[in-house]
C-alpha cells in the first residue's frame, strides 16, 4: 500500500464523518421546521428556506473540499447522520421542546 492510498482513505473517512454530522444537523433543522410550522406559517417557511440553503451549502462545501465531486460515501454519510438523528436525538429534542413550551404557558388559576 502506498502513502497516497492511505491518505486518500483517511480523507474519505473525514469527509464521511463530516457528512454524518451535517446529516444530523439537517435532521435537527427538519425537526425544528415541523415545530415552527405548527406555530406559524411564516416561521415554518423561513425554516424551510434555512433547511434548503443549509443542504445546498453542505453539499457544495463537500464538493469543493473533497476535490473529487460528490461521492457515494458522502451521500451515505448524510443519510446515516439523518437516520441517527431520527433514531436517537429526536426524542431528546422533542422532550426538551415539550418542557420549554409547558413552562411558557401561564399557570391556571382556580375559578
Amino acid at each position: 500500500m502506498t502513502l497516497e492510498v492511505l491518505f486518500a482513505q483517511a480523507h474519505q473517512g473525514r469527509t464521511f464523518l463530516l457528512m454524518l454530522l451535517c446529516g444530523a444537523a439537517m435532521g435537527l433543522l427538519v425537526h425544528l421546521a415541523t415545530y415552527l410550522h405548527r406555530i406559524s406559517a411564516l416561521w415554518g417557511s423561513a425554516a424551510d428556506l434555512l433547511l434548503a440553503s443549509g443542504l445546498a451549502l453542505t453539499l457544495g462545501w463537500v464538493l469543493l473540499q473533497s476535490g473529487e465531486g460528490l461521492r457515494l460515501y458522502g451521500l451515505l454519510g448524510l443519510c446515516v447522520g439523518g437516520a441517527l438523528y431520527v433514531g436517537g436525538l429526536s426524542f431528546a429534542v422533542s422532550w426538551l421542546m415539550n418542557r420549554l413550551t409547558r413552562r411558557q404557558k401561564p399557570p391556571r388559576t382556580p375559578p
